[in-house]
């Protein structure tokens, strides 16, 4: 079965220090922090994230041309559609040398579960098999591709979950790919 979820009928939630904006698509069983959560951001200025201790974040530009991420003692720069997986518990900031950014941000916590973000470039045609242990999302970046018959815009997410669904982009159309295992 697949959930469609559309970018317009997402909920915009201003960030705590005022830098961004959240917009959840997903999370997985009750809490807070949520054993997992997917969703997408808007990030206006310069200034730290919030702090998601015991979790793993994967962050992903999908708008904006780049930011840099000060992670700890790290320093990473983060270009569009490279995921950059990192510790949600330590200490981070983004500087947003070319302006605003939009990322797609995965975080999950790792005793649970495992994640990642895989970019799909049209064209292409794939299978996706059945996936027993966890959730599967196509988050449109560019195109219309279709999940199943389902077609998306840019934005749009299509959540599936153990049932075996087909994805297909034409070309020049982009998706994200987010998988996530549960833990035995």
């Amino acid at each position: 079965m697949i959930r469609m979820i559309r970018y317009g009928d997402l909920v915009e939630t201003p960030w705590k220090n005022g830098g961004g904006l959240t917009r959840e698509i997903a999370r997985g069983g009750p809490g807070e922090p949520a054993p997992w959560r997917l969703s997408r951001a808007s990030i206006l200025r310069d200034g730290p994230f919030s702090r998601f201790d015991g979790m793993i974040r994967i962050l992903t530009i999908v708008e904006g041309r780049a930011l840099t991420l000060r992670v700890g003692s790290s320093r990473l720069m983060v270009e569009p559609l490279c995921p950059v997986r990192f510790d949600g518990g330590a200490a981070a900031e983004a500087q947003l040398p070319a302006g605003p950014v939009s990322p797609l941000n995965l975080m999950f916590d790792p005793r649970l579960h495992e994640g990642r973000v895989e970019v799909l470039r049209g064209p292409l045609e794939r299978d996706l098999p059945a996936f027993p242990a966890g959730n599967r999302a196509v988050h449109c970046v560019d195109g219309d591709p279709r999940v199943g018959r389902q077609s998306l815009h840019p934005g749009d997410t299509a959540l599936s979950g153990p049932s075996p669904v087909r994805v297909h982009l034409a070309e020049g159309a982009m998706a994200l790919l987010v998988t996530l295992d549960r833990r035995a």
